[in-house]
């Protein structure tokens, strides 16, 4: 099975995305923008940087969050995949989704440091994902 992006030129929708990251819309308006989490040809540097920008415009929320844990759990060593996270579960994912979300964040959480690791550190145990004191 194909991912999203196979056979796409990526840059013209890399673009877009960053043009509407520079307007102000509603935080409805970049929802859809989850789902390319699951296309492969889109680099990480691309992808975690504008994935960080669009979840502060949207609070946290996305479409397919559970995808985005998943993809930002790929490259747990990066603070913006830390940071990632802890916008997901301030969010408002839907249960299935946010054990899916808790589940990545305590996986990367010993590999965070700083600010980024102590922010991580409370949405999980706010979440009550408790295993994240010992980390």
């Amino acid at each position: 099975m194909a991912d999203i992006g196979d056979e796409l030129d990526l840059r013209p929708v890399v673009e877009f995305w960053r043009d509407l990251l520079d307007r102000d819309l509603a935080s409805d308006a970049y929802l859809g923008f989850g789902w390319m989490a699951v296309a492969s040809r889109l680099g990480d540097e691309d992808w975690l940087t504008l994935t960080e920008a669009t979840l502060s415009k949207t609070e946290g929320n996305f479409e397919e969050p559970n995808r985005v844990a998943e993809r930002a759990g790929g490259t747990p060593t990066d603070p913006r995949s830390v940071r990632i996270l802890t916008h997901l579960l301030s969010g408002e994912p839907k249960p299935w989704d946010l054990q899916r979300i808790g589940a990545v964040g305590l996986q990367i959480l010993p590999d965070a440091v700083g600010e980024t690791a102590r922010d991580l550190r409370e949405r999980l145990l706010e979440r009550g994902f408790f295993e994240a004191r010992g980390s």
